[in-house]
């Protein structure tokens, strides 16, 4: 029989027969540890480039890129509304080496069955930002306002095309809603590779608008040729001050989209911590939040301590609404 030794026994061993290199080891240096992070950290974006998603999580990497050592490498995997992606991170290895992000439509796709795991199934690092979506339409459409628009859509029963920014996510919920809080009948064309190609398609004409966030295309906003007809959520938008909300025009529907950092399952909670610790230096900059704040994104601050118990209220409670959606 052949009895195995331990780590510490193996170094123990080392130092007695004055093998000075294995002595010093530690037993993380001889787990292929050291000082974490020690190499570039890739960040699996889930959605398409230009997206909310890739352009806040690539201004954050930015400024900690900026302000310190540690080095990201940014990359976007899509399809499947951000379950390919995901799926990437949620099979890597648990080192604190791949992360990606999550978002509140991961709550949805379990409940409809276009996803076999939840947000429930990763090691959460940092919820850094939520918004409402709004309904986004061409300055050509012949409504100005969210009465104008439901008249118009009352009147012309499935002749609105809607194209929410994905299949089955937070977008799609809010242009199906849309039309269960209006008593309208619209017609929904997903965009599953995200935002920018919803946004897009809305500017080029294919659709007559779009329910992602006013961040998502806030130049597009600003400059022509979209406008914002109203915000789903209780308050108005700082950068959108005389756009009502839905609630203000008579429609009770409120519905956001957070994002959150995310790495695979088993990792330790103090890499969780180290990958928060090191994200939250370029989120709490003046630079950080002031880019976020003048393209219309929210600011919040979660760590992954209090994350796990509110990612797992989230995700039930979107079972009922999430049946308000057709994906097939």
């Amino acid at each position: 029989m052949v009895e195995r030794l331990t780590r510490r026994q193996l170094v123990q061993v080392a130092a007695a027969s004055g093998i000075v290199g294995l002595a010093g080891c530690t037993e993380q240096s001889l787990s292929g540890g050291g000082e974490y992070p020690s190499q570039e950290i890739r960040t699996v974006v889930p959605w398409s480039a230009g997206g909310g998603t890739d352009q806040t999580v690539r201004q954050l990497v930015n400024v900690v890129e900026d302000n310190s050592d540690h080095q990201f490498v940014v990359e976007n995997v899509t399809g499947a509304s951000g379950t390919v992606g995901q799926s990437e991170v949620l099979n890597a290895e648990p080192d604190g080496y791949t992360i990606g992000l999550i978002s509140s439509t991961l709550c949805i796709l379990p409940h409809i069955g276009l996803a076999d795991f939840a947000p429930t199934d990763f090691t959460p690092i940092f919820q850094y930002n939520s918004d409402p979506r709004t309904l986004i339409v061409h300055e050509d459409t012949p409504y100005g306002s969210l009465e104008e628009f439901q008249q118009y859509a009352s009147e012309n029963p499935s002749e609105v095309t809607i194209g929410p920014g994905g299949l089955g996510n937070i977008d799609h919920l809010a242009a199906a809603g849309l039309g269960d809080v209006m008593n309208v009948e619209l017609n929904i064309v997903p965009y599953a590779e995200g935002a920018a190609n919803a946004i897009q398609a809305t500017l080029n004409g294919e659709v007559h608008g779009t329910t992602v966030g006013a961040g998502d295309a806030i130049s597009q906003i600003e400059d022509g040729p979209l406008e914002v007809l109203g915000v789903m959520g209780n308050e108005r938008l700082d950068i959108l001050p005389d756009t009502p909300t839905f609630p203000e025009a008579g429609y009770e529907w409120e519905v956001a989209v957070w994002r959150i950092f995310v790495a695979p399952p088993d990792m330790s909670q103090e890499r969780a911590q180290t990958l928060y610790d090191i994200l939250n230096t370029g989120w709490e900059t003046d630079e950080y939040q002031s880019w976020m704040s003048e393209r219309g994104y929210g600011l919040v601050n979660r760590g992954p301590d209090e994350l796990p118990e509110y990612i797992e209220s989230q995700f039930n409670s979107f079972e009922e609404p999430a049946q308000l959606m057709e994906t097939e």
